[in-house]
């Protein structure tokens, strides 16, 4: 008869629980990073679509003023520029508007130029607002929302 081999000896309970909590917190090691990248690229992406939807309506809001400006009194042209979430107010002053948008690193202003003086205002709650611009008698575009 040939000998017996003895039998490799048994692991415990307590061996298998820690190698199952390395392999884990190795697992999260590698992980961790890519959801670290994954939030700042999110919120830098939303970022920059905020600011190009409203680098558009402060441009488009701008053409038009121009548009009636040169049109005349009493020329009207009405609008729909849509906003998004982190616009935080407008302000129509000379022949700037200006817009203060919220982002992950704070207020920043972005501003549009037009030819005309302005005046009026809108909301700036979030989505598609219909604006009608009217050219004054003044010299002045006159902003306000249907």
């Amino acid at each position: 008869m040939a000998p017996r081999v003895p039998a490799p000896p048994c692991r415990g309970r307590g061996q298998v629980a820690i190698e199952y909590v390395i392999v884990m917190a190795f697992a999260l090691m590698l992980i961790a990073p890519l959801i670290i990248v994954y939030y700042s690229q999110t919120t830098r992406l939303g970022d920059e679509t905020t600011s190009a939807t409203v680098e558009r309506a402060a441009t488009q809001i701008a053409e038009a003023a121009d548009t009636v400006y040169y049109l005349g009194a009493p020329s009207m042209r009405t609008l729909t520029v849509d906003l998004p979430e982190n616009v935080k107010s407008v302000q129509l002053s000379g022949r700037t508007i200006t817009f203060v948008v919220g982002s992950s690193h704070g207020n920043y202003e972005q501003n549009g130029w037009s030819a005309a003086n302005l005046t009026g205002g809108f909301s700036v709650t979030t989505g598609p607002h219909v604006l009608v611009l009217t050219a004054l008698s003044d010299s002045r575009v006159n902003i306000t929302e249907r």
